[in-house]
């Protein structure tokens, strides 16, 4: 449980207020360090130290709302993959919606893109790696303009150019009934590789035999 004031006194003190909490990820190298985003004020690091960085607009790659602002600086959805990159959204019209955090600290940031056009993330409220092969990213768009993002970074997840995305908002279930989902609560990937929507329509699932890419199948629950 850690306070907004004992935030602060991590960071050595800064006059700007921290909002909106959201997601939590952990370093799997070290549980003292992790982040925490804030979807009105950028992104908190936590050092092994015991400081602090407060990552917004002003000092990082990372776009506000507001032009010059360092509030309405939303980043949502953390997590890692298991080479050490720390990957993160950045949403808003006009914000370069993924950022990279290699290990040597160095910051990488690109859009996604499906045929060409970049894909406009609002809320998201999941980050997963998939757990069969770590170069798909799994990505949950909750709310305006709902729907699950398959990213593939074709094994440079520090470049963008290479990377194929495609967004999803409409599935068949299997008796062939279309299911458009206006929410994407939460995703979850089991042991099998199935992958498990928590969506307005129910929970639907894409089994792991299913390559997004190319299938909208995704089984209702019944």
């Amino acid at each position: 449980n850690v306070t907004h004031s004992a935030i602060c006194e991590r960071i050595g003190g800064m006059s700007l207020s921290l909002y909106d909490f959201g997601n939590v990820a952990v370093d799997p190298a070290n549980p003292a360090h992790f982040f925490i985003s804030c979807f009105g004020t950028g992104l908190i690091e936590f050092l092994a130290d015991g400081t602090a960085k407060h990552y917004r607009q002003t000092i990082s790659p990372l776009v506000s709302l507001v032009e010059g602002s360092d509030y309405y600086c939303r980043v949502d959805a953390l997590t890692f993959d298991p080479e050490g990159n720390f990957w993160l959204t950045n949403t808003g019209p006009e914000a370069t919606n993924i950022h990279v955090i290699d290990p040597s600290h160095k910051w990488h940031s690109f859009n996604l893109k499906q045929s060409g056009r970049r894909i406009e993330l609002n809320t998201v409220s999941k980050f997963l790696v998939d757990n069969r092969n770590a170069s798909y990213k799994w990505i949950a768009s909750a709310r305006a303009n709902a729907g699950l993002i398959l990213h593939y970074d074709h094994d440079t997840p520090h470049i963008g150019s290479d990377d194929k995305a495609i967004m999803r908002s409409s599935f068949v279930d299997q008796d062939g009934k279309g299911v458009s989902i206006k929410r994407l609560n939460t995703i979850a990937q089991d042991y099998n590789g199935d992958l498990w929507l928590g969506t307005d329509e129910g929970i639907v699932v894409i089994k792991a035999e299913t390559d997004t890419f190319t299938s909208d199948l995704c089984p209702r629950l019944k």
